[in-house]
């Protein structure tokens, strides 16, 4: 049984909605769901009822629950005193950021391997937040590291590098007239039928989103999901726009993921952290993955 899971479950427990609880852990709904569907199946019993309007904990949930709290709670007590043990220099360094981009990982994971050698044993705990905006994980010390976009200005109380571009693109289905036409460009897009990803957290991201569509004359409104939800247009009538995300394919056949041809606007990718004074290791690592 993974203890954070079971972090997942007493959260949720606690606030008995799945949108509430997964903006707390900082991970995605659906990734939340899945996590309780897998715990349901390993302890052989429901644990909480669900319904569209609802979250309720069942009988056995509830005893469950309040035996997995003691659980965890002896679990963070034996932890603490073993990391009383660790040496000064061993410690963990929060990364987030848009982790399912293979680049970007193994660029993380490379940096880890740099500053190892140097003789600081870096922990890494990782956390997917897709295109979600990063900067206020790190000025409010939730992250110590992220790997997001800077859209063009500079964030105040952050140090940023730039680390590469990311084209804009579309994911659409394969009978979609845009699926494979040659050479996408930012004017194909305009009267598409559009959807992106939920507003909350992307304050940043679909304002850079907007300004790009008005700079090349896309005038149309995007359809925001509701939070929680898989951003996948709806059958071939309509598109997703945004940053380039190949890992689209992933989700079905149908899917086509592909990026605009036309460059002349792309997403600035950097590696930022809080200015000022921060533990050895994180700028160790910091540096490390800035470095060219």
């Amino acid at each position: 049984m993974d203890i954070a899971y079971c972090r997942e479950l007493i959260e949720l427990a606690d606030q008995l909605n799945f949108s509430k609880a997964a903006e707390k852990l900082y991970i995605t709904q659906s990734t939340l769901s899945k996590h309780v569907a897998l715990m349901e199946r390993e302890v052989g019993f429901r644990i909480f009822d669900r319904s569209t309007s609802r979250v309720e904990l069942t009988k056995s949930g509830r005893v469950f629950i309040e035996s997995i709290r003691d659980v965890v709670n002896r679990y963070d007590t034996a932890l603490k005193e073993g990391r009383d043990f660790e040496r000064e220099r061993e410690t963990t360094v929060h990364i987030i950021g848009p982790l399912l981009n293979e680049r970007i990982v193994d660029r993380v994971t490379t940096a880890r391997t740099v500053v190892a050698a140097m003789g600081i044993d870096v922990k890494l705990s990782l956390a997917d937040t897709g295109v979600r905006d990063c900067h206020e994980s790190l000025t409010d010390g939730r992250a110590d590291i992220a790997i997001g976009f800077r859209y063009g200005i500079d964030e105040e109380g952050l140090e940023c590098v730039h680390l590469s571009d990311i084209p804009f693109g579309i994911a659409c289905h394969g009978t979609h007239e845009l699926a494979h036409k040659n050479l996408l460009r930012f004017g194909d897009i305009a009267g598409q039928k559009i959807v992106s990803y939920p507003m909350a957290g992307r304050a940043r991201y679909h304002a850079f989103v907007r300004a790009v569509c008005s700079k090349h004359g896309i005038a149309q409104e995007m359809e925001f999901l509701e939070e929680g939800a898989l951003c996948f247009p709806d059958a071939e009538r309509s598109i997703v726009f945004g940053i380039h995300f190949p890992g689209y394919a992933r989700y079905g056949g149908d899917m086509v993921a592909r990026a605009l041809d036309d460059t002349s606007d792309s997403f600035d990718v950097c590696v930022m952290k809080r200015k000022g004074r921060s533990a050895p290791a994180v700028d160790a690592l910091f540096r490390a993955i800035a470095k060219k």
